[in-house]
């Protein structure tokens, strides 16, 4: 019979248990008895060391500490290791926080190297912390002391002697700085930290392995982006901050070019059906977004070359429709309409309707007709008007207008209406060329050797820009050497020491325009051959 409990102190009886385990090591004696035995290899995630545990970090602990004991109880040999996760945007904005710094400037103005050293401190300071919880929580690892913790904490930035006792039992000295960075080494033992020297060059020569095998590229991609941090969100982050929220979607349908003019190029051919030639229908891609300010800026439709895609009469209008056939019937968002998103807080939104799927949205306005399907391979090549092609800057190379650049409307005009450029590409360039325009329309990044001055306006590095897109717009076999010889230094003033902006590799053509640009640029250089090319603003407005 088991004695029975009126009040149960499960306090007491906890601080009992820890006391128990301190006064007999208990988890050392664990140690030595499975020295010898099988290994069984476990890696702790590291928690971020940048506030007090929350009760979450205790559940996964709670779990990770189940798996260690069922092993070490079944005789095997583990780690015991700890891990603190040191780097990354929560710890630095609880710094700014902590310095009044509102933006990523004023870190640079503050002091690089003095705020990675706040954020040092942070760390050792919420590891101590951390630690002194998990010890309560019964975690057993080989900790670290956290007043030894506080103690570098405190020194961090000072170059005076500290004396640290490690958790195997030995002593090391030297600046504090110098000893957090050997922290979770295997001779000292106690907690790994993500800022430390050995972390960090092994993450570097990692990534110089994968360098030198061709593994690593540079490119563009689309990502969360912090404004303020000027720095990518990582996938933890954007998760932790995400809520649900509804916004209106639309269906935007954009007119077909090549399929009437088709019809109207048949009407030669003596066999053609009249009927068919008659037929002036408008036919349209039917297309679905949930951004539509992202239509102002629309290049192009992706297909699926494999996907099968219906071809419907809309009996309201007899308008012709393409797009997928599976999308259709498709039943949107049915299940999340049933069970919500995936948490308790996100149920389907009050005052939102069931979706409606394509067939009902036609049936509600008229009905429609399947006249046909075809693949996505057939539709490839298909043209078609945008929804603000009328916009100055959609009818401009390169997507930008230049009504308000009188300096270099003429070049940039001349260029526009000669040369058949890839809008996609220059977009890109113009992308990478607008990250240097700072607050007030000044550029600031100076050249590199070739060039030692900087652009002082924003009408200098429009200049520069529409030259750089006219070198991406061209495509020809002939190599670049063939470019006027001022060109090329004007271009090496604006290398802003990013190999992304600007690739000299890619090959040019000779033409009436190129050499046309050629003379105006010769008009502002009037230098000797390998004399340095001097751009401004008064320059530019001299064309």
């Amino acid at each position: 019979m088991f004695q029975k409990v009126d009040e149960p102190n499960f306090i007491a009886g906890e601080h009992e248990m820890l006391r128990f385990w301190q006064a007999q090591d208990v988890f050392r004696k664990l140690q030595a008895q499975n020295a010898d035995k099988p290994h069984w290899s476990f890696l702790d995630g590291p928690i971020t060391a940048n506030n007090p545990m929350g009760v979450h970090h205790a559940w996964g602990r709670t779990y990770k500490d189940a798996f260690q004991r069922y092993r070490a109880m079944t005789g095997r040999k583990l780690r015991y290791q700890n891990g603190f996760d040191c780097q990354g945007l929560w710890v630095e904005v609880e710094v700014e926080k902590e310095l009044n710094l509102g933006t990523k400037t004023g870190i640079a103005d503050y002091g690089i190297d003095k705020f990675v050293r706040e954020c040092k401190k942070r760390v050792l300071k919420f590891a101590a912390r951390q630690t002194e919880q998990s010890v309560r929580l019964g975690y057993w690892m080989e900790w670290d002391d956290p007043a030894e913790l506080r103690k570098l904490s405190e020194h961090i930035g000072a170059d005076d002697v500290v004396t640290l006792r490690t958790p195997k039992g030995e002593t090391a000295s030297g600046t504090a700085e110098a000893l957090t960075a050997e922290l979770g080494n295997p001779r000292w033992g106690g907690s790994y930290f993500t800022f430390s020297t050995e972390n960090n060059e092994t993450i570097w020569s990692f990534l110089k392995k994968c360098f030198e095998r061709k593994k690593i590229y540079q490119g563009h991609d689309v990502m969360p982006w912090s404004g303020r941090a000027g720095s990518a969100y990582s996938q933890m982050e954007v998760a932790d901050g995400r809520k649900l929220t509804t916004h209106r979607s639309c269906f935007v349908r954009f007119r077909l070019i090549d399929k009437r003019a088709a019809r109207r190029q048949s009407a030669d051919d003596p066999g053609a059906d009249a009927a068919r030639l008659a037929d002036d229908t408008a036919e349209y891609l039917l297309v679905w977004t949930t951004t539509p300010w992202t239509l102002t800026s629309n290049v192009a439709c992706a297909v699926n070359p494999d996907l099968e895609y219906v071809k419907l009469r809309a009996k309201k209008d007899g308008a012709l429709y393409y797009f997928a056939k599976d999308n259709l019937e498709f039943k949107r968002l049915e299940k999340e309409f049933k069970e919500g998103f995936g948490r308790p807080e996100w149920s389907w939104p009050e005052g939102v309707g069931k979706l409606k799927n394509i067939a009902q949205l036609f049936k509600e306005q008229g009905g429609y007709e399947i006249e046909g399907t075809l693949k996505g391979a057939e539709m490839i090549g298909w043209r078609y008007e945008g929804p603000f092609d009328s916009l100055e800057a959609q009818l401009s190379e390169g997507g930008h207008p230049t009504s308000d650049r009188k300096a270099n409307a003429r070049l940039v005009n001349d260029r526009r209406s000669a040369i058949a450029s890839d809008s996609q590409t220059i977009a890109a360039t113009l992308i990478d060329v607008t990250k240097f325009v700072e607050a007030g329309g000044v550029v600031g990044r100076e050249a590199d050797s070739k060039g030692s001055g900087s652009a002082e306006d924003i009408d200098t590095l429009w200049y520069a820009f529409d030259q750089l897109a006219m070198l991406w717009g061209m495509h020809s076999a002939n190599a670049l050497e063939e470019c006027p010889r001022n060109v090329t230094r004007a271009i090496d003033k604006f290398r802003w020491y990013d190999a992304t902006l600007l690739n000299l590799d890619i090959p040019v053509r000779r033409s009436a325009e190129w050499k046309e640009f050629g003379r105006l640029m010769e008009e502002v250089d009037h230098a000797s051959v390998g004399a340095e090319c001097t751009l401004s603003a008064e320059s530019v407005r001299e064309i």
